[in-house]
């Protein structure tokens, strides 16, 4: 019964709060996809594509991902200090949000090998379509007389749907019972995503989409983190 309630409050706070929630969300994409960018196309494992050097070269070059690797943790901590304390515009927020972005795609690079690619691609697709879907859901409800129990169902039903759907697109071939514990997972992540929209929602941001944003942002990213799967 109460979470029926907390859904019905969520789906209002969506429908009040439209605008401030799709800003957030074209920022969060832009964001993530800086961070894509970055580590897709950084290469720091060139000792990797000279077999021919000595141990000693090959000892810099491991050198040197590392520092790069340790720089940008501590880049990337001291502008989420910067964002958290320092008072500043929106505009300025925006850049150094996009810079923590840059700093977070090289950091990815180094864990990107504990992850399983089609697994990545199947949470952060859906978790985009399923962020993309609440909105759309708060939305379209709000002008139609449905009762708690009755959007409560259909929006987890939609979910599931959607959940299992993204799956078996990115992991045809994988076996029956590695789906389900991706689509456990997914679950998981969806129940994640629509906890914290509720906290962004029922926070007063003052319409400071930016700093809202960069919560979900690294609310998102500590959860992938824990979620690290060995690419095998």
């Amino acid at each position: 019964m109460n979470s029926n309630k907390n859904i019905s409050k969520l789906f209002k706070l969506i429908s009040e709060k439209k605008i401030f929630l799709i800003l957030i969300f074209l920022n969060l994409l832009f964001q993530h996809y800086i961070t894509y960018y970055v580590s897709a196309n950084i290469n720091l494992d060139a000792d990797k594509d000279k077999e021919n050097e000595n141990d000693k070269e090959k000892d810099k070059e491991k050198d040197a991902y590392n520092t790069i690797i340790i720089a940008s943790y501590i880049i990337g901590f001291i502008l989420i200090i910067i964002l958290v304390f320092v008072p500043m515009s929106a505009w300025l927020k925006f850049i150094i949000f996009s810079l923590f972005s840059v700093a977070y795609g090289v950091i990815f690079i180094s864990i990107k090998n504990y992850f399983d690619h089609n697994i990545l691609h199947s949470v952060v697709m859906g978790s985009i379509i399923v962020f993309a879907f609440m909105i759309f859901f708060g939305i379209a409800i709000s002008g139609l007389q449905l009762t708690n129990s009755v959007a409560f169902g259909l929006f987890y039903a939609i979910l599931v749907l959607i959940i299992v759907s993204v799956v078996q697109y990115y992991t045809y071939y994988y076996s029956f019972i590695k789906k389900l514990l991706l689509i456990a997972v997914a679950i998981l992540f969806t129940l994640y995503i629509v906890n914290t929209t509720n906290n962004v929602l029922h926070r007063n941001y003052e319409g400071d989409f930016v700093t809202a944003s960069f919560d979900y942002y690294i609310d998102n990213s500590n959860f992938l983190n824990a979620l690290k799967i060995h690419n095998n």
